[in-house]
C-alpha cells in the first residue's frame, strides 16, 4: 500500500492542468509522441500537396494504356483484313510480310514511346508514388539531414 506522503510527491495536488500537460508534452516520451506526430503530419501534407499531379499521371497512364489497347486490337483485325480481304488487298507473300512488318514496327515504336512518356506498363493499375508509407520515410528523411554538415540547422 501506497503511503500518504509518497502519494502527495507523485501527485502534487494543486498543480494546474496546463503544467500538467506541459510536462508530459516536454518529457521524453512526450517529446518522441510529437516527433512522431510531426512526422506523420508531414506525410499527410506530402500525400496532399502531390495529390494533384498523382492523378493527372494516373489519368495520361489509363488513357495511353485504352490506346495501346485499342491500337493493338486495331492491328489484330488490319491483319486479318489482309490474310483474308483478297478483293482490297490481294497480297503476295512478300507484300504480306512487308505490310505486317511496317505495322508491327509503327506499333512498337508507339508502345515504346507510350513506355516513356506515360509510364505504359500493360497494366490498367497506377501505383502511387507518394504512398503513406513513401512520405513518411520522405519526412523523416527531411526531418534528420536538416543541417547536415552543420553544427546548428
Amino acid at each position: 500500500m501506497v503511503s500518504k506522503q509518497a502519494y502527495d510527491v507523485v501527485v502534487k495536488k494543486g498543480t494546474p492542468w496546463y503544467k500538467v500537460i506541459g510536462g508530459i508534452l516536454f518529457s521524453h516520451v512526450g517529446l518522441l509522441l510529437l516527433v512522431i506526430l510531426y512526422a506523420v503530419g508531414g506525410a499527410e501534407v506530402f500525400m496532399f500537396l502531390e495529390r494533384d499531379r498523382e492523378d493527372l499521371q494516373e489519368a495520361i497512364k489509363l488513357a495511353r494504356t485504352r490506346d495501346v489497347n485499342d491500337a493493338v486490337n486495331f492491328l489484330k483485325h488490319q491483319i486479318w483484313s489482309y490474310a483474308n480481304n483478297e478483293d482490297k488487298y490481294n497480297y503476295t507473300k512478300p507484300e504480306f510480310k512487308m505490310a505486317v512488318s511496317a505495322d508491327l514496327k509503327a506499333l512498337e515504336r508507339y508502345i515504346i514511346d507510350s513506355v516513356g512518356d506515360a509510364g505504359y506498363d500493360g497494366t490498367m493499375t497506377y501505383d502511387r508514388e507518394f504512398s503513406f508509407e513513401s512520405t513518411l520515410l520522405f519526412t523523416v528523411t527531411i526531418m534528420t539531414t536538416v543541417g547536415y554538415g552543420h553544427i546548428a540547422p
